[in-house]
């Protein structure tokens, strides 16, 4: 059995970093700056031919899109020609789909892990031994096409569970450095559960990390989707969005809703961009999802979905990039409480009853804990944060002053541009550095201006 503890870690890790359903159905492409399949930097992937021809056994269409490689930076794909606004991208018939809501038996052998704890682990580690237990099967088995094109151990993702302590460490972001110590912790104690069912089980811990870094970055809940299937799964019509649709002759495996995930093949071929739109529909005659462009894509452009509201922390921990100019951009204020008490004078100054008593009202309002949990964007501040900051303050306006000096604090701890770079010996990860630093201070210099003027009008008002 699973450690409680880490029931609730994988929950919060699921809920931090995975697609978010209702940000799904924005999924589109749209133009592909200046990715050209002319470039000699982007060609067509090794791949492409075996994966079109399991696509092609598998009734899966998707005659408009390329498989490409783009230099060092992975996977994408491209346009074969102009496509128009509202056109097929991909149609996946719902047989194709590696999709846990629709199991009605435990997909792995028992040599990988016992089915009582393979029913225990989260939804993210039972998709991960389904996907080891597939490419164990080598090139006979079903999905073995689809299966390389993961970034399994081998390939893995340049994420900084990969990354050595001191380039880490290196960020200066706290809320960074503990997340990515968290996820070893947790994939440590998955995997010894795992292989402790299974005395025979020769699953490594760097196979099952990497094969849950997979799923993590690619699965789509499938779930909640549309409001169609939450009314039909709720009249207990079936799981999922797939099952949302159609009668079930067998008894469900995974009836509860953290198990509505699956992997989409040839829709997760598609390379994240910020705004990109589109529309999913499910065909439930013919059993078929649909994947459509929301705008026109050029012939040879790349072309991109949106894997949600995310701002670069969530990309890096989970994909190992980051986007210049990422609308969803948000600093962590992990550190803030302390701050407060220790380098802020207006509360710096309070005895520590009067602390006490401001702790004790954060309480009460439901917002224990959120001076570190909070984040700031280039708005200021989010709703709850300010309500916290403005407990601890003692008003809103002196809240806004002292989260605008927090900015300007973090501002000046971050290290160079230089000394990131210096930081690694790879001039990706240097680059990936420095963008993701820029990001965050030009995010802390606008949440400053848009805090102080706040409190200034705030001033002036009283």
């Amino acid at each position: 059995a699973l450690p409680p503890g880490v029931m609730l870690a994988s929950c919060v890790l699921a809920v931090m970093l995975v697609h978010s359903p209702q940000a799904r159905p924005r999924v589109a492409s749209r133009p592909g700056g200046a990715c050209m399949m002319s470039s000699p930097f982007v060609t067509r992937d090794a791949q492409e031919p075996l994966f079109r021809l399991w696509m092609r056994r598998e009734g899966v269409r998707s005659d408009s899109l390329d498989l490409s490689t783009f230099g060092g930076r992975g996977r994408g794909c491209t346009a074969l020609r102009e496509i128009e606004a509202g056109e097929l991208l991909v149609s996946l018939p719902v047989d194709a789909i590696i999709d846990l809501s629709a199991l009605t038996q435990v997909p792995v052998p028992p040599t990988l892990v016992s089915p009582e704890v393979w029913l225990e682990l989260p939804w993210y580690a039972q998709l991960a031994t389904w996907v080891l237990a597939e490419k164990a099967k080598g090139s006979g088995g079903r999905w073995a096409a689809y299966i390389d094109l993961l970034p399994l151990e081998g390939r893995a993702l340049d994420t900084p569970y990969h990354w050595p302590d001191a380039e880490i460490e290196a960020l200066q972001y706290t809320w960074m450095v503990t997340s990515v110590y968290q996820q070893r912790l947790l994939f440590r104690q998955l995997h010894s559960a795992i292989v402790g069912s299974a005395p025979d089980s020769e699953l490594t811990l760097a196979a099952f990390a990497c094969a849950c870094e997979s799923v993590l970055s690619r699965a789509f809940p499938t779930g909640g989707l549309t409001a169609k299937a939450a009314e039909a799964a709720a009249a207990g019509s079936g799981g999922g969005l797939f099952g949302a649709f159609e009668g079930r002759k067998q008894p469900l495996l995974l009836p509860n809703a953290e198990s509505h995930y699956a992997l989409l093949p040839a829709v997760d071929s598609l390379n994240h961009r910020s705004g990109a739109r589109g529309i999913f529909s499910y065909d439930a005659r013919e059993r078929i999802m649909e994947l459509r462009t929301y705008d026109a894509v050029r012939a040879a452009g790349q072309v991109f979905l949106e894997y949600g509201q995310k701002g670069n922390d969530e990309l890096l921990l989970m994909y190992g990039f980051v986007e210049a100019n990422n609308p969803y951009e948000e600093v962590s204020c992990q550190g803030l409480e302390s701050w407060l008490r220790t380098s802020h004078p207006p509360t710096r100054s309070l005895s520590a009853d009067e602390w006490a008593t401001r702790t004790a009202r954060m309480e009460e309002a439901g917002l224990t804990g959120t001076l570190d949990s909070g984040t700031l964007n280039a708005k200021g501040a989010g709703d709850q944060l300010q309500m916290a900051a403005t407990i601890a303050c003692g008003s809103d306006a002196s809240a806004c002053a002292a989260l605008a000096s927090f900015c300007r604090a973090m501002i000046k701890e971050q290290p160079s541009r230089q000394d990131a770079r210096a930081a690694t010996p790879s001039a990706a990860r240097a680059q990936t550095f420095a963008t993701f630093l820029a990001s965050k201070r030009a995010t802390l210099k606008a949440a400053d201006a848009a805090l102080r003027k706040r409190a200034d009008a705030l001033k002036r008002k009283h």
